[in-house]
């Protein structure tokens, strides 16, 4: 008698174990995760991909880029785009450890004609087609040639970062 009775609650339990479940549960889940990896794999093609929502497009007026400090100085680079000529020029601006902003064409003297441009990894940034990293502190200075960010010369003046047109059209050749 203790057999069937342990029988019986052992196939009562079963029978809770296989309970109705909700109809469309598991199909829900599945298509959010869905929805969140193509969401994923969206916004990692704009951030890797140049000319999509990574360059911030300026223009000149009275022959300056006139762009405020608040805007650049976290030390995060900021890329920006010109159109000028038919061509589109893309630089970069970044605030230094040392506390000054250094700018920079989106080209290397080495590896221009690929036009891959740069990333930044805290205090370096890395060339998007030979992987060769600078320090943002020595942007500008005196190390050029080779594979280095070719130096765009900018000034602080008051609360603004000023660019002159006439050095960004000095990178014209640059950018096919």
């Amino acid at each position: 008698m203790v057999k069937t009775e342990r029988r019986r609650a052992s196939a009562k339990v079963t029978s809770y174990s296989e309970a109705p479940t909700d109809k469309y549960g598991g199909k829900k889940i599945l298509a959010v995760l869905l929805l969140c990896f193509v969401a994923a794999l969206i916004l990692t093609y704009i951030i890797t991909h140049p000319g999509m929502s990574r360059y911030r497009e300026i223009t000149a007026v009275n022959g300056s880029i006139v762009i405020p400090l608040t805007a650049v100085a976290d030390g995060k680079a900021r890329f920006f785009s010109l159109a000028e000529g038919g061509k589109v020029i893309r630089f970069f601006i970044v605030k230094g450890s040392d506390r000054r902003m250094h700018s920079a064409f989106e080209v290397c003297s080495m590896c221009g004609n690929k036009q891959r441009g740069f990333d930044q990894n805290g205090p370096i940034m890395i060339c998007r087609n030979c992987t060769q990293k600078f320090l943002i502190n020595q942007i500008g200075s005196t190390v050029t040639g080779s594979c280095n960010p070719i130096p765009l010369p900018c000034s602080v003046d008051g609360k603004n970062l000023v660019l002159k047109l006439t050095d960004i059209q000095q990178g014209y050749q640059l950018f096919p």
